[in-house]
């Protein structure tokens, strides 16, 4: 991953800044139970609404106890979006590419990998360096994220794995002992991985894209282990039975022949069915010399037990060890226990006890010396995790599995060039103008499209076409590959306009339609919620502003006047869609004439803040109030954007509101009641 960080700087790729993606948030005592060292696991606020900012390249910090961890990411290429999610009960759907994947390393540890995944609610991460795996996953009791060392679990991981087949006995010295990862050219060709999750991984997501989710971040991290190994690997498809799947059995052969009997053909060069139950107890693989490329289809297919994120502590790392384990003996590779290795027939480490018979099928446990547990961890195709080192991913396979590993590619006839292809052309479609296909694979034919329909016009085909804006607004452009390995959709998100946004258009809600303030409030506008745009420009009498984030800021009024004549003011807004300036859209501000008599902050308390799933509102019972007196008041509450989500009126006493359905971040409620008009900054976290 260090030669791809290195290789977009030297293209001059800015990695951007993103600080507040993540905060630090209070320990759970009952989650920390799970661990060896309080210290050592970090609790951690996801900030959703920095999602859509993480875009190429960022440059990403986490806090920790002990300082803040930055890494450098590189967004993944849109290829890695060109599978099939199908279903059990016919469903056929293209791959959600809102779900953001990075691949890196920490900031100054070339020894380092990460992969992380972006979605919506939750984020799904691998952080590998010399000190161990980190996971970063999300506790679905607490809402919160968390950060830690799996060496650091009181649990140790209990995998163990079968092989199926003839097996292979014996390996080329040669191929064993190539000096470096560079000396076996593997990377021209895309290794094609189809996934198929059993009913219960269905039954606990709880949908088919929360599967999807759950196998793309998985994968994210099995790819990264394989492309540092100059492996190049992609999803197929996911198969996710929402309907009660054909497999009964525990036992992993049977569980095997069950699923090899099943399917019978599928959409990839490698197969493995994934499961959540315990009873199977870890993985198993056939092991062939050609696996890749056997036309023997049931000779390309593996099994792996996942572990139930769900449950207790989310331990992803366990999850892709043996995703990659299983498919790394489908590329041939025997366990680095079995007395295959270093052109003599020895072992490479002893981290089971015993050591392998060369021949598979055959027993005994001391069948060549054991040469003991490496101190600096284990690699991949190791029991080390039974160990006290672990194993370490950021060794990788380890030099001679990922050499046999390497071969087998090297030499897979059946396999399919890598598609990097990428779209050129500009990101504001003002006029007409030329989008060209780079890197396209020899040989294949590409066809075009644009979404949503009619925004702009094409002309011309091959690897070049002209397009001419049709329309205002957000285009994603579409280059359909045909290869001998299917299709694979390479795309370009760019602006097209042919006017200015009309001002009809511009939004300065929450108070365009209520225009009036007290002292001492702040307020934010968001200009243009359903117009893409790219700049604007504020003025304000009697005033200022300071800008947020792009698309928020904030305006402070001067000169407060309670009395007439009233305090007045303006705030003037003009937006760029790319290509065009709007007009100015204005609106006046005014004193709220019901603060004119003063406010009561200390009549209502609003509790918790931050809130997760209930907000109460409430009249304060220290505050006195005349028998009699009408004590009925209104809230309101906004997002962001100034929308409304929440609207109660003649409010006696109280009111519980449900927020478990709104998204993460901040909120504006107004309570409103006789003597005028309260606002309150609400924080909604999980």
């Amino acid at each position: 991953m260090l030669k791809s960080v290195q290789e977009a700087k030297t293209r001059k790729i800015e990695f951007r800044v993103v600080s507040t993606v993540f905060a630090q948030s209070w320990d759970d005592e009952v989650m920390l139970g799970n661990f060896e060292s309080s210290e050592e696991v970090h609790f951690l606020h996801y900030e959703n609404s920095v999602f859509a900012d993480l875009q190429e390249a960022v440059s990403l910090s986490i806090p920790l106890k002990t300082g803040q961890l930055q890494l450098e990411l590189l967004e993944v290429p849109d290829s890695f979006y060109s599978y099939k999610v199908v279903t059990s009960d016919g469903q056929s759907l293209s791959a959600n590419k809102d779900i953001k994947h990075f691949r890196g390393i920490v900031k100054g540890d070339p020894n380092s990998l990460v992969a992380i995944s972006f979605m919506e609610d939750e984020v799904i991460g691998l952080i590998a360096t010399d000190e161990g795996n980190f996971n970063l996953a999300l506790d679905k009791i607490s809402g919160r994220h968390i950060f830690y060392s799996d060496r650091n679990l009181k649990e140790k991981l209990d995998f163990q794995c079968e092989t199926h087949g003839h097996g292979i006995t014996d390996y080329d010295p040669e191929i064993l002992s190539q000096a470096s990862k560079s000396s076996i050219s593997s990377e021209d060709v895309c290794v094609r991985f189809y996934f198929e999750t059993e009913h219960d991984i269905f039954q606990t997501r709880g949908s088919v894209a929360s599967v999807e989710s759950f196998v793309a971040a998985v994968f994210n991290q099995v790819a990264t282990l394989y492309q540092n190994e100059n492996i190049e690997t992609s999803i197929s498809e996911i198969f996710v039975w929402t309907t009660v799947d054909p497999y009964t059995s525990n036992n992993l052969g049977i569980l095997l022949q069950q699923f090899q009997t099943n399917r019978t053909i599928f959409n990839g060069d490698l197969g493995q069915l994934l499961t959540f139950r315990t009873d199977v107890g870890g993985g198993i693989a056939a092991l062939e010399m050609d696996g890749i490329c056997n036309p023997d289809i049931s000779e390309r297919l593996s099994v792996a037990m996942l572990h139930n994120n769900y449950e207790t502590v989310p331990t992803y790392s366990w999850t892709v060890h043996i995703v990659a384990h299983e498919f790394g003996h489908l590329f041939g590779s025997r366990h680095t226990h079995a007395c295959v290795w270093n052109g003599n027939n020895t072992a490479i480490d002893g981290c089971w006890g015993c050591v392998e018979n060369p021949d598979p099928n055959g027993g005994g446990c001391q069948n060549c010396p054991n040469p003991g547990v490496p101190s600096g961890g284990g690699t991949i195709m190791s029991y080390c995790h039974l160990q006290s080192v672990g194993v370490n991913f950021n060794l990788g396979f380890g030099l001679q599995p990922g050499n046999v590993i390497r071969n087998s590619v090297a030499n897979a006839d059946c396999l399919c060039e890598c598609v990097s292809a990428t779209i050129s052309g500009p990101d504001f479609l003002c006029s007409s103008d030329t989008y060209t296909l780079q890197n396209a694979p020899v040989g294949s034919t590409v066809s075009w499209s644009t979404s949503p329909a009619g925004m702009a016009g094409i002309s011309g085909s091959g690897n070049s076409v002209n397009l001419t804006p049709q329309g205002n607004g957000q285009v994603t452009l579409t280059a359909t590959i045909t290869t001998d390995c299917g299709d694979v959709e390479v795309q370009k998100t760019f602006v097209t306009a042919t006017g200015p946004i009309p001002t009809s258009a511009i939004s300065l809600e929450p108070f365009e339609s209520s225009p009036y303030v007290c002292p001492n409030q702040t307020f934010g506008f968001y200009p243009g919620p359903n117009q893409p745009w790219y700049q604007y420009e504020v003025q304000v009498t009697n005033g200022h502003y300071t800008e947020v984030s792009h698309g928020y800021f904030w305006i402070h009024f001067n000169n407060y006047t309670p009395s007439p004549p009233f305090f007045d003011a303006s705030v003037s807004v003009r937006i760029h869609n790319g290509c065009f300036w709007s007009d100015w859209k204005s609106v006046s501000m005014y004193t709220e004439p019901s603060c004119a008599g003063g406010g009561c902050e200390l009549c209502f308390l609003t509790f918790p803040n931050p809130v997760d799933d209930e907000l109460q509102v409430q009249w304060n019972p220290l505050v006195k109030r005349m028998e009699g007196d009408d004590s009925s008041f209104d809230v309101q509450l906004y997002d962001q954007r100034g929308e409304l989500v929440f609207s109660k009126s003649g409010i006696k006493e109280k009111i519980s509101m449900d927020t478990r359905r709104l998204k993460s971040g901040f909120y504006y409620l107004h309570i409103r009641y006789k003597e005028g008009l309260i606002r309150r900054q609400i924080r909604v976290e999980r």
